[in-house]
């Protein structure tokens, strides 16, 4: 696989994301963040998810704890943009295609943040919060084995 190649999802997982993302708890933080009234489709999702990974500020790859289960998933890689929308795909490699596992909103645990400005010192605030949220984690030991690709 080449290292700039975008991830593409699979149907059946897009479609359980979507359901559980745009098209379920998270209607209205999804609308806010594309800055539509209208309903999130599925495309939209599909390909701000895409973006995600074009666009991205922060790339990292972790074992992150899933606290609902009680167990760490896989070793993924993480893929940040400035509204802190979070794109997680399996792990690159030459040989296997980039997959898309999740995408969703980063609200650290609260309630989605309406109208949200993105002027440079609102990013760059939201990106020092990401990172100290992250590192938070680390020493908490909800991630590890973390490796930063790439930080912008």
């Amino acid at each position: 696989m080449a290292k700039n190649d975008i991830p593409r999802w699979h149907r059946g997982n897009l479609d359980a994301h979507f359901d559980s993302h745009p098209n379920g708890k998270d209607r209205e933080c999804w609308k806010d963040l594309l800055g539509t009234h209208k309903d999130v489709t599925r495309n939209q999702y599909e390909d701000k998810s895409e973006e995600v990974f074009e666009r991205r500020w922060l790339e990292y790859r972790a074992d992150e704890a899933d606290i609902k289960s009680k167990r760490f998933n896989d070793h993924r890689s993480y893929y940040l943009d400035d509204q802190l929308i979070k794109t997680i795909t399996t792990i690159p490699s030459d040989s296997d295609p980039l997959f898309i596992i999740t995408c969703f909103h980063e609200h650290f645990g609260l309630t989605h943040a309406f109208n949200q400005p993105n002027d440079l010192e609102s990013v760059v605030n939201r990106r020092a919060d990401y990172i100290r949220n992250l590192d938070n984690k680390i020493e908490g030991g909800l991630v590890k084995n973390y490796k930063c690709i790439y930080k912008k």
